[in-house]
């Protein structure tokens, strides 16, 4: 079960194909894995299957019950995103990290929470906030592969970073001479801006 999950994880965090089989493989060969049923359910929300991940989210809740506080306050953080509870996932994720920084599921919901702005959890100047978060954590993470795919280039600035629940858009630049095999945020825009 233990490497099916770490596939399924592998494979969510590198933003490729497959994480969700690796975590119904994990659950096949236990159950009770509470974090595989959590992290499915995770998936299962990007994928756009929101009842099936509100019910992988229960199946986790309800099996972390007698499980560590670690377990606990994954499935909880992930069942309140799944859940439409973007404000308090946050808030439940940032408070997992807090005592569990190296928890990088965790810090993948986190991250999607701030990244998505205004439209899910409520984080109007998003870029700021996450660098910050992002920033705070680097000394626990270090050159971890998955962290890196978190962070912008250290070579990125920003250069516009107006409030997102607006019409306005934010703008990170990066020096094109030392490229980063990190993730550049171009341009992105909340939800009011689209509609």
């Amino acid at each position: 079960a233990a490497e099916h999950y770490v596939e399924g994880v592998d494979l969510m965090l590198s933003r490729n194909y497959g994480s969700e089989e690796e975590f119904d493989k994990a659950i096949e060969a236990d159950e009770g894995f509470a974090v595989a049923h959590a992290s499915k359910a995770m998936m299962q929300f990007y994928r756009g299957k929101g009842a099936d991940a509100r019910a992988s989210a229960e199946s986790a809740r309800t099996l972390s019950s007698g499980a560590s506080r670690r377990v606990q306050g994954y499935a909880e953080a992930v069942s309140l995103y799944v859940n439409g509870e973007g404000p308090k996932a946050l808030a439940r994720a940032r408070e997992h990290m807090n005592e569990f920084p190296r928890d990088a599921m965790a810090l993948q919901l986190a991250h999607r929470l701030i990244f998505m702005g205004c439209s899910i959890a409520g984080v109007p100047n998003f870029p700021p906030e996450l660098l910050g978060f992002l920033k705070g954590l680097e000394p626990v993470y270090g050159d971890e592969w998955s962290f890196l795919g978190t962070m912008p280039s250290r070579t990125t600035s920003l250069v516009c970073s107006t409030n997102l629940c607006g019409w306005q858009s934010v703008h990170l630049s990066c020096d094109p001479i030392t490229p980063t095999p990190r993730i550049l945020l171009p341009t992105y825009f909340s939800r009011k801006a689209i509609t």
